[in-house]
């Protein structure tokens, strides 16, 4: 189980670069947060607690700006748990 959810994060991470890459491309949109899920990814071994490597590729998780994704997702009609041997990856565009 733990291969198929880093397997759906990295699939996941790539929505959100192409998500990102659109919104500068098609919307001209050069001021917004795209947040994303779990660990930002872009390394396979993060630099912290020195600069990021890579921040151009960073992916700030939701769930570190403060925000219960639990409750959002209940709040909103999203469901979080989607049943056993599932993985649910959240988002989150500001602008």
């Amino acid at each position: 189980m733990a291969i198929v959810a880093m397997a759906a994060g990295a699939e996941f991470r790539g929505i959100l670069s192409k998500a990102d890459a659109l919104l500068a491309r098609e919307f001209r949109l050069d001021d917004y947060l795209l947040l994303g899920a779990g660990s930002c990814g872009a390394c396979e071994s993060c630099a912290y607690p020195n600069p990021c490597r890579h921040p151009d590729e960073l992916r700030i998780p939701v769930e570190a700006c403060g925000v219960n994704v639990v409750n959002l997702a209940k709040n909103t009609g999203f469901r979080y748990n989607n049943g056993p041997n599932t993985v649910t990856f959240f988002g989150l565009l500001l602008f």
